[in-house]
Protein backbone atom coordinates (compact mmCIF):
# COMPACT_ATOMS: atom_id res chain seq x y z
CA UNK A 1 0.00 0.00 0.00
CA UNK A 2 1.50 3.36 -0.89
CA UNK A 3 1.10 6.28 1.45
CA UNK A 4 2.71 9.14 -0.65
CA UNK A 5 0.50 12.08 -0.84
CA UNK A 6 1.07 14.53 -3.67
CA UNK A 7 -1.09 17.54 -3.09
CA UNK A 8 -0.40 18.71 -7.13
CA UNK A 9 -2.38 15.90 -8.70
CA UNK A 10 -5.48 16.48 -6.48
CA UNK A 11 -8.51 17.61 -8.65
CA UNK A 12 -10.08 20.24 -6.80
CA UNK A 13 -13.27 19.93 -8.78
CA UNK A 14 -13.98 16.84 -7.43
CA UNK A 15 -14.78 18.40 -4.05
CA UNK A 16 -18.17 19.57 -5.46
CA UNK A 17 -19.71 16.34 -6.66
CA UNK A 18 -21.94 13.82 -3.98
CA UNK A 19 -19.69 10.77 -5.90
CA UNK A 20 -17.33 12.22 -4.05
CA UNK A 21 -18.33 12.77 -0.77
CA UNK A 22 -21.00 9.83 -0.94
CA UNK A 23 -19.16 7.13 -2.75
CA UNK A 24 -16.88 4.77 -2.45
CA UNK A 25 -14.19 3.58 -5.31
CA UNK A 26 -13.93 0.24 -5.30
CA UNK A 27 -10.69 0.05 -7.08
CA UNK A 28 -8.47 1.92 -5.01
CA UNK A 29 -7.53 4.18 -2.21
CA UNK A 30 -7.67 8.02 -3.36
CA UNK A 31 -5.07 10.54 -2.49
CA UNK A 32 -8.25 12.32 -0.03
CA UNK A 33 -8.60 8.92 1.67
CA UNK A 34 -4.82 9.16 2.54
CA UNK A 35 -5.47 12.61 3.83
CA UNK A 36 -8.01 11.94 6.12
CA UNK A 37 -5.51 9.00 7.83
CA UNK A 38 -2.84 11.76 7.48
CA UNK A 39 -5.01 14.13 10.03
CA UNK A 40 -5.60 11.01 12.19
CA UNK A 41 -1.77 10.30 12.68
CA UNK A 42 -1.30 14.48 13.16
CA UNK A 43 -4.03 14.81 15.54
CA UNK A 44 -3.27 11.80 17.59
CA UNK A 45 0.20 13.36 18.18
CA UNK A 46 -0.94 16.82 19.18
CA UNK A 47 -3.26 14.43 21.65
CA UNK A 48 -0.28 12.83 23.20
CA UNK A 49 1.70 15.86 23.27
CA UNK A 50 -1.00 17.51 25.03
CA UNK A 51 -1.67 14.84 27.55
CA UNK A 52 2.00 14.87 28.28
CA UNK A 53 1.52 18.57 28.55
CA UNK A 54 -1.59 18.14 31.15
CA UNK A 55 1.03 15.30 33.36
CA UNK A 56 4.18 17.73 33.84
CA UNK A 57 2.27 21.21 34.10
CA UNK A 58 1.95 22.03 38.04
CA UNK A 59 -0.89 24.20 37.26
CA UNK A 60 -4.61 22.19 38.18
CA UNK A 61 -6.50 24.35 35.92
CA UNK A 62 -4.62 23.89 33.00
CA UNK A 63 -4.12 19.98 33.33
CA UNK A 64 -8.05 19.64 33.65
CA UNK A 65 -8.62 21.37 30.15
CA UNK A 66 -5.19 20.12 28.44
CA UNK A 67 -6.23 16.45 29.47
CA UNK A 68 -9.80 16.95 28.21
CA UNK A 69 -8.29 18.34 24.77
CA UNK A 70 -6.05 15.65 24.23
CA UNK A 71 -8.90 13.39 24.85
CA UNK A 72 -10.72 14.54 22.30
CA UNK A 73 -7.79 14.66 19.81
CA UNK A 74 -6.93 10.71 20.30
CA UNK A 75 -10.86 9.58 19.98
CA UNK A 76 -10.72 11.80 16.48
CA UNK A 77 -7.71 10.16 15.84
CA UNK A 78 -8.73 6.94 16.41
CA UNK A 79 -12.15 7.19 14.61
CA UNK A 80 -10.80 8.83 11.60
CA UNK A 81 -8.03 5.54 11.84
CA UNK A 82 -10.83 3.42 12.22
CA UNK A 83 -12.66 5.20 9.15
CA UNK A 84 -9.65 4.57 7.20
CA UNK A 85 -9.67 0.98 8.08
CA UNK A 86 -13.39 1.03 6.51
CA UNK A 87 -13.15 2.56 3.74
CA UNK A 88 -9.85 0.57 3.18
CA UNK A 89 -12.59 -2.48 3.71
CA UNK A 90 -15.17 -0.87 1.66
CA UNK A 91 -17.71 -0.58 3.83
CA UNK A 92 -20.56 1.59 1.95
CA UNK A 93 -21.81 3.85 4.54
CA UNK A 94 -19.14 4.34 7.19
CA UNK A 95 -16.67 4.22 4.53
CA UNK A 96 -17.71 7.82 2.87
CA UNK A 97 -15.60 10.86 2.78
CA UNK A 98 -18.94 12.59 4.65
CA UNK A 99 -18.32 10.12 7.86
CA UNK A 100 -14.70 11.06 8.00
CA UNK A 101 -16.08 14.79 7.75
CA UNK A 102 -18.59 14.22 10.49
CA UNK A 103 -16.31 13.14 12.54
CA UNK A 104 -13.82 16.14 12.61
CA UNK A 105 -16.79 18.34 12.63
CA UNK A 106 -17.78 16.26 15.74
CA UNK A 107 -14.74 16.90 17.28
CA UNK A 108 -14.50 20.81 16.77
CA UNK A 109 -17.88 20.88 18.41
CA UNK A 110 -16.17 18.93 21.28
CA UNK A 111 -13.99 21.62 21.59
CA UNK A 112 -15.79 24.28 22.10
CA UNK A 113 -16.27 23.50 25.91
CA UNK A 114 -12.92 23.48 26.61
CA UNK A 115 -12.21 26.68 24.32
CA UNK A 116 -14.49 28.28 26.53
CA UNK A 117 -13.36 27.69 29.96
CA UNK A 118 -10.17 28.72 28.61
CA UNK A 119 -11.59 32.30 27.50
CA UNK A 120 -13.92 33.03 30.06
CA UNK A 121 -13.11 31.55 33.17
CA UNK A 122 -9.93 30.16 33.21
CA UNK A 123 -8.68 33.74 34.86
CA UNK A 124 -11.35 33.53 37.62
CA UNK A 125 -10.66 30.19 38.83
CA UNK A 126 -6.59 31.03 38.88
CA UNK A 127 -7.39 34.64 40.46
CA UNK A 128 -9.27 32.41 43.11
CA UNK A 129 -6.65 29.91 43.63
CA UNK A 130 -3.67 32.44 44.34
CA UNK A 131 -6.19 34.40 46.98
CA UNK A 132 -6.96 30.91 48.68
CA UNK A 133 -3.00 30.06 48.81
CA UNK A 134 -2.07 33.69 50.12
CA UNK A 135 -4.88 33.23 52.68
CA UNK A 136 -3.68 29.77 53.74
CA UNK A 137 0.21 31.03 53.56
CA UNK A 138 -0.88 33.81 55.83
CA UNK A 139 -3.43 32.48 58.37
CA UNK A 140 -1.38 28.94 58.67
CA UNK A 141 1.83 30.91 59.83
CA UNK A 142 2.06 30.04 64.12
Amino acid sequence: MNFSINFQDIKWSEFATTQFWFAIDRAMLHQSDRIFLLIAVVLFVIGLITLAFAIITKNQFLSHVAKRVSKIFITIAVLEALWFGLRYQLVQVFGTKAAAVLILLAGLVWLYWPLKYLVKNYKVDMAEAQRAASREKYLNKK
